[in-house]
């Protein structure tokens, strides 16, 4: 009489079996069927013994390969012969086996008719915008404009996935609907956040919600998606969307500023006092040209290194920004109207992987105008700090490119201790000094 229960209990209450019996697991899975080997390495000396006792021989390496079909034939030799090999594995797992051509295939038929469902969603739907449809259309035959993250998002929760490709379908409707009725001046992102969702942060760059919708921009615009926060603000741009102008600043002195009208009077007064002042992402928006005192601007990461140096430098033609940690939008703003005079941007940041990885990024994008400075690998050992790098972080060390500070990267992951600017700062002001006295 057959029992799998009884049979799957017998395996069960040996000591010894378990490791092998996941790996014949995922060898039927692989292929569907009895068939193949399975390898199981630096096994134990009770899986050895409880292994070579069921087929009847004795087993001494410590890596035990073994045929499905070899167990099987030693499975009709116990009283449990009417168990086959796969109703076993189903009993001892208490799952039903599914092969991955099969899981693929019933994947495959889920994600059809989740897009299927969306799309026709959005054709009924009078808040869904007209192009909603031909997006999710195209996302789904193309697998791109946003196919990972919906179909990661639908294997998570579905419904909520669903409510997800809703709340852009009623954006997207907003905006034709704006652009039908010529609105110049377009909608705030955050505005548009709340009237989609309740909440005015639900479509920022760091949501889901924002990275669908840029997605969608992307393919309405036929664009890359943005790599960078001066990219995503354009995208938004060119569908009248309008980004927060207040919080993405960026602090400046001894910058001259033009507008299509002339000289940026509040800009060249502050240059006159020799005082910093703050621009917004609003201030960058109307500008035509940015230049510095000379051919060279010195970036620095830190606030308090920024006044550290101002007050150095006090009354000095000279030109310093501070980008506060991250370059947002309004900092490669401003970079680029540098970058367009010409001029010599001298970047430093603080020597940890986050520091190092946006001055890398800076470089890659402007590399004949951007000069790394004092970030070498005795610059490291003048700064080292007593707080370790994460390992997560470390990571981000292997993606760098410019060679000086893969150099120090390759220091910094054998010290694991970060650097921090604030232990330069001798250095830093002597290096203006220098500048100002050469020219």
């Amino acid at each position: 009489m057959k029992d799998n229960g009884a049979c799957a209990d017998y395996f069960k209450s040996q000591s010894g079996w378990n490791r092998f019996f996941l790996l014949m697991k995922s060898k039927w899975e692989s292929l569907g069927r009895v068939g193949g080997k399975v390898c199981l390495k630096k096994s134990t000396l009770q899986e050895r013994v409880s292994i070579g006792r069921f087929l009847g021989r004795i087993i001494e390496d410590e890596t035990v390969e073994i045929s499905l079909a070899e167990f099987e034939n030693a499975l009709k030799r116990t009283r449990f012969s009417e168990t086959s090999f796969t109703e076993l594995l189903e009993a001892y797992f208490g799952e039903k086996l599914v092969s991955k051509a099969e899981r693929k295939i019933t994947e495959e038929y889920q994600r059809e008719a989740f897009f299927k469902k969306a799309e026709d969603c959005f054709r009924q739907n009078s808040e869904s915008g007209r192009d909603a449809a031909v997006w999710i259309h195209e996302a789904y035959k193309r697998q791109e404009y946003g196919y990972s993250l919906i179909v990661r998002e639908m294997y998570t929760n579905e419904e909520q996935a669903f409510s997800l490709l809703e709340k852009t379908g009623r954006a997207l409707g907003i905006l034709e609907a704006l652009s039908s009725q010529r609105v110049v001046c377009g909608i705030p992102l955050a505005v548009l956040a709340a009237r989609v969702s309740g909440n005015p942060h639900d479509l920022d760059r760091g949501t889901v919600s924002g990275r669908l919708l840029m997605n969608v921009l992307c393919f309405l615009q036929q664009k890359k998606y943005p790599d960078s926060a001066l990219a995503w603000k354009q995208r938004l741009a060119a569908a009248s969307v309008l980004p927060d102008n207040i919080s993405s600043q960026v602090t400046v002195y001894g910058i001259h500023l033009e507008r299509e009208n002339g000289t940026h009077q509040a800009a060249e007064a502050f240059c006159r006092m020799h005082e910093p002042f703050v621009l917004t992402a609003y201030n960058v928006s109307g500008l035509v040209r940015a230049y510095a005192e000379d051919r060279d601007v010195f970036i620095v990461e830190n606030e308090m290194v920024f006044d550290y140096l101002i007050e150095a430098v006090h009354s000095a033609p000279i030109s310093i920004l501070c980008t506060s940690g991250q370059l947002h939008a309004t900092a490669l703003e401003l970079l680029e109207l540098l970058v367009k005079e010409n001029c010599c941007i001298h970047y430093s940041g603080d020597l940890d992987p986050e520091g190092m990885g946006i001055a890398d990024r800076l470089w890659q994008k402007y590399p004949e105008h951007i000069q790394i400075w004092r970030m070498s690998t005795e610059d490291y050992e003048k700064s080292v700090s007593h707080e370790k790098a994460g390992d997560r972080s470390m990571t981000m060390l292997n993606r760098l490119c410019n060679k000086e500070l893969k150099k120090t990267a390759e220091l910094l992951k054998r010290e694991k201790y970060v650097g921090y600017q604030e232990n330069l700062l001798q250095e830093l002001k002597q290096d203006l000094y220098v500048h100002i006295n050469s020219k």
